[in-house]
């Protein structure tokens, strides 16, 4: 989780936030509290190795509902940018020296999921993209090297 204060979202990255805070607490915290009553009442609970499981998986959920009421008090939803500028929301084309082009999606640190080409601005790829314009050339640090790259296209969501 960021430690950043006010970090940076798209409003679909919020709306998930809050549709898993929903899920969380509504429906997970009923299923383990059904859980821990039945472990409960199984008995001797200091070798009831399912009772700790559940304990720490409540555990986990609390936590992680913490997480999500201060991601979403502190998240910036980013609504509007310079027009042609690389911003938080936007999908930008570029075609690099291997002559081929890619299209990344820049998001906030929580909605960042590589599979979908969604990269965070606080990424290698994203700080080289955020606040550039069409045409400029960027250089991604990634773990193969450098991938030197022009943006070609710069679409807002």
């Amino acid at each position: 989780m960021p430690n950043k204060t006010n970090p940076r979202i798209t409003q679909d990255g919020l709306k998930a936030l809050q549709d898993e805070l929903v899920q969380r607490k509504e429906v997970k915290r009923e299923e383990l509290k059904a859980t821990l009553e039945e472990m409960r009442e199984a008995g001797d609970l200091s070798e009831n190795e399912g009772y700790h499981l559940a304990i720490e998986e409540n555990q986990a959920n609390e936590t992680r509902i913490n997480e999500l009421e201060t991601l979403i008090k502190e998240a910036k939803v980013v609504t509007s940018c310079k027009q042609n500028v690389v911003c938080v929301g936007s999908e930008v084309t570029v075609k690099c020296d291997d002559k081929k082009e890619y299209t990344y999606k820049i998001v906030g640190q929580e909605e960042a999921d590589p599979m979908e080409n969604k990269v965070s601005y606080e990424s290698p790829i994203g700080k080289a993209l955020i606040d550039k314009k069409k045409g400029a050339k960027v250089v991604f640090d990634i773990p193969a090297g450098k991938k030197k790259c022009k943006i070609t296209k710069i679409k807002r969501a």
